[in-house]
């Protein structure tokens, strides 16, 4: 009898847990923003009025060369995760502090001209993220970069600043953005090399 009341109670335990449901592409997506950044943008507080600013660092290393592949990716959103302004910073020197200087990209696929370059460049958006006002690129003649204060495997933080202009006069949004007094700290997601 005692058998089979814990077999009851153990089947009844057992049948109540449930699997945890995998994350949705939007959570999942959200998940990897595990740090904190602010700034100005044109002068105004990125995070007023409940809009917020995103930062997630992700690294992987290339086999040639000391950098890290990846870099900081900073997403300005409404309080409905709406996508505002999307910037990145990268590739990062893998594990170094210091200032950095920040370089225009060459083209709109973000990709350094060489492993080395440090580049950046915005996107703005409207409606619910997913219409484009605007692509932006570093202005060269601007004092931009990072100062990177801490950088190892776990967590990376520092200043930045950069000034963009407008790439593509036809489309709508400011003909420059000035971003200025940037800060942020975040968890780094790792590549499998690197862990």
């Amino acid at each position: 009898m005692k058998t089979a009341l814990l077999l009851i109670v153990l089947l009844t335990i057992f049948s109540s847990c449930s699997k945890e449901e995998p994350l949705s592409d939007f959570d999942f997506f959200w998940s990897q923003f595990q740090g904190d950044a602010a700034a100005l943008i044109n002068g105004s507080p990125a995070k007023q009025n409940n809009y917020q600013l995103w930062v997630r660092a992700n690294l992987y290393k290339a086999n040639d060369w000391d950098s890290a592949m990846g870099g900081l990716l900073f997403i300005r959103t409404t309080p409905l995760k709406e996508q505002r302004e999307t910037f990145s910073i990268g590739p990062l020197p893998l594990y170094k502090t210091g200032r950095f200087k920040i370089n225009q990209s060459t083209d709109r696929s973000n990709i350094a001209p060489s492993n080395k370059t440090l580049i950046s460049t915005m996107t703005v958006m409207e409606a619910d993220g997913d219409a484009i006002l605007g692509w932006y690129n570093i202005v060269p003649s601007e004092d931009n970069y990072i100062t990177i204060t801490h950088f190892d495997k776990d967590q990376i933080r520092g200043t930045f600043q950069a000034t963009y202009a407008k790439a593509e006069p036809f489309l709508l949004g400011p003909d420059t953005i000035r971003i200025t007094d940037g800060t942020f700290s975040s968890k780094i997601i790792l590549g499998k090399e690197l862990q």
